[in-house]
C-alpha cells in the first residue's frame, strides 16, 4: 500500500531531516526500500539498486544502526535477508521525498523484477505485480510520462489478481480488482469477462 500523510507535521519534519542528513547512497537505498514496501528483501533491493554483496550489507547495517531499518531474524524468502522499517513514518518520509517521475520509474522496475522471478509462486505475487504496475502508471501520468506500454500489463495483472481472489472465495476483493482493471484500461471496459 502507498504511504500515508496523517502524522503531525513536526514529527514528519524531524523524520525528513534525519533522512536528508544521510549520505546519498544510503538515502537512495532507503527510498528504493520504501517503494518495495514495509517489509523487503535483499535480493529485490540488490536488483533495483545494482548494489550487492558486502556493499549492500554495509549500507543496510548503517541504516539499521541509525534506526531506520531492522533486520528480521527469519526471512520469508530463502537465501535473502528480510528487513522492515522501524516505523511507518520512516518509510513514508523516504518515499515522500521521491519525485513522481522517480516513483514511476522505481515501481516500473519493481514490476519488471517481479515478472522475472521463478514461476513456482506466481499466484502469490500477482497482487504485488498489479500494485506496482498501477503505481507506475499513476505516478508516470502525474509526471507527464508515457505509460502506454504499462496499461495492458497492469490490466492483465489486475484481472489475474481478481481471478485469484475469486478462486480464494473473496468476491468483494475480486470485484475491486476487476473494476480497477477497467479503470486502468478503458479499452478493457468492454471485455465481456470483466463486465460479467
Amino acid at each position: 500500500t502507498a504511504p500515508t500523510d496523517d502524522a503531525p507535521g513536526t514529527l514528519q519534519g524531524v523524520v525528513a531531516a534525519r533522512i536528508d542528513a544521510l549520505p546519498g547512497e544510503e538515502k537512495e537505498l532507503l527510498q528504493l526500500a520504501a517503494a518495495l514496501g514495509k517489509v523487503f528483501w535483499t535480493d529485490a533491493l540488490a536488483s533495483l539498486s545494482g548494489v550487492e554483496g558486502w556493499t549492500l550489507d554495509e549500507r543496510l547495517y548503517a541504516l539499521e544502526r541509525k534506526e531506520f531499518l531492522r533486520r528480521e531474524h527469519r526471512s520469508a524468502v530463502a537465501g535473502s535477508k528480510q528487513y522492515v522499517f522501524v516505523h511507518a513514518l520512516v518509510r513514508d518520509g523516504a518515499y515522500g521525498q521521491m519525485a513522481r517521475a522517480a516513483r514511476a520509474d522505481v515501481h516500473r522496475r519493481i514490476a519488471d523484477w517481479i515478472g522475472k522471478l521463478p514461476a513456482d509462486r506466481a499466484d502469490d505475487r500477482v497482487d504485488m505485480l498489479a500494485h506496482h504496475l498501477v503505481e507506475a502508471i499513476t505516478y508516470g501520468r502525474a509526471a507527464g510520462g508515457d505509460v502506454a506500454d504499462l496499461v495492458p500489463r497492469a490490466s492483465a495483472a489486475l484481472r489475474e489478481a481478481g481471478d485469484r481472489a475469486w478462486a480464494l472465495g473473496t468476491a468483494a476483493s475480486a470485484l475491486v480488482f476487476f473494476e480497477r482493471a477497467r479503470d486502468v484500461d478503458p479499452a478493457a471496459g468492454e471485455d465481456p469477462y470483466l463486465l460479467l
